[in-house]
């Protein structure tokens, strides 16, 4: 993966971007975090659409794992049902209280 420092891409631009093929995506690190910039290669929806997919099934991976270290994985369907009712619950007496 080729990276390089955001500052750097700012300040210098495509001419600083390092060796590499320009299809691959490049890791730009910076204070406020790391970001991703991804040529566009084919079909712009597709490869949006593409992206987003990918993202969404990272998003269910780390729920998932979330939910196992929190051991909710282990929940019984009674217990999954006692929580959705002690949810429901709250919000009714919250519309009530208003």
């Amino acid at each position: 993966m080729r990276t390089m420092t955001l500052r750097d891409f700012q300040q210098r631009g495509a001419a600083s971007l390092p060796p590499g093929d320009p299809a691959d995506p490049l890791l730009l690190s910076g204070r406020n975090g790391q970001f991703f910039l991804i040529p566009v290669t084919a079909d712009v929806g597709l490869q949006y659409e593409a992206l987003r997919q990918a993202l969404a099934v990272m998003s269910i991976r780390e729920t998932q794992l979330r939910a196992r270290e929190a051991g909710l994985d282990r929940m019984s369907m009674e217990d999954i049902q006692a929580e959705i009712r002690a949810a429901r619950a709250e919000r009714r007496a919250r519309k009530t209280a208003q």
